[in-house]
């Protein structure tokens, strides 16, 4: 049986395509984090939060290719909350600068 991700963004931005959906990977959180634990827990039971990895995607929709892609791990995510509140600015960062170092390299062969 195969799993379906869930798509959480889609951005479209001149020829590119950001694309965030959950990912089936893991997390980082265990019983030795007691209190992050307890409120992890909280959010999922009590205010239906999701709890999970994000696969952030970036495509060249005029070659048709993923430029970069990384994973966010231990994400916690309630309903109606924007994306801003859970987008780890940091890996979008890597992930652009993964699609700029290929498209400089392609560039240069």
């Amino acid at each position: 049986m195969r799993r379906r991700w869930r798509r959480l963004l889609e951005k479209r931005i001149g020829n590119w395509r950001l694309l965030a959906d959950e990912y089936d990977h893991e997390n980082w959180l265990d019983a030795d984090d007691g209190d992050e634990l307890d409120k992890v827990l909280d959010a999922i039971l009590v205010r239906n939060a999701r709890f999970c990895p994000v696969l952030l995607t970036l495509v060249n929709e005029q070659e048709e290719d993923i430029e970069g892609c990384a994973v966010m791990t231990d994400i916690l995510r309630f309903p109606g909350e924007p994306v801003r509140r859970w987008l780890d600015r940091r890996v979008l960062r890597d992930v652009v600068n993964e699609a700029r170092s290929l498209s400089q390299a392609a560039s240069v062969k």
